[in-house]
């Protein structure tokens, strides 16, 4: 029986599409601790405890869900920087929360790190910087794309030596806030 055809509008805030999206989303995160590369949707739906068709109400196939989950990952880090107050916005205050963003996040990170694929640190790192130094002077693309890739560096290097341990992010997060007097940013 095929449902490739199932992927339908439906009504987002019901609490039975929400439950068995958290669930999707729980099972991704799942296969993906797990190692598993190639996602299928029957992967995905037994992990969750669903079956295909319900998979396929809410996604038409496995790559539209995962690139969701990281829309959602995305949007979680931004939504913290936009809800925190400006003058609260500190250096300090908005690495600590990426370090626990990352530590909740884990498998999804560890799975990136396997694969050497820094996707989602890509497009949270360059927001956090601009929404967190506020710097009016032109900083040459260079130096940003080294802040950038040693920000990274640090994030990666902080799994795979601790494996995601958060006791031992602050030494991580020390060495990020001192780049840009590294850098001169």
């Amino acid at each position: 029986m095929k449902h490739k055809n199932q992927h339908t509008k439906t009504n987002k805030s019901d609490a039975r599409y929400q439950k068995s999206e958290h669930k999707i989303k729980t099972a991704l995160n799942s296969l993906l601790g797990q190692r598993v590369i190639t996602l299928k949707v029957k992967d995905i739906c037994c992990s969750a405890h669903l079956k295909p068709p319900t998979f396929y109400r809410h996604y038409r196939n496995p790559n539209q869900a995962f690139t969701s989950l990281e829309d959602n990952l995305i949007n979680e880090f931004r939504n913290f920087i936009i809800n925190t107050p400006k003058d609260k916005l500190s250096p300090h205050k908005v690495f600590t929360f990426l370090f626990l963003f990352v530590y909740q996040n884990r498998s999804y990170f560890k799975t990136a790190n396997r694969r050497d694929n820094h996707y989602l640190l890509n497009q949270i790192i360059p927001y956090a910087y601009k929404n967190t130094y506020n710097s009016h002077r032109h900083v040459s693309t260079l130096t940003l794309n080294a802040y950038y890739g040693a920000v990274i560096y640090s994030i990666v290097c902080w799994g795979k030596t601790t494996n995601f341990d958060l006791a031992k992010s602050p030494r991580f997060i020390n060495y990020i806030l001192d780049l840009p007097k590294i850098l001169d940013l």
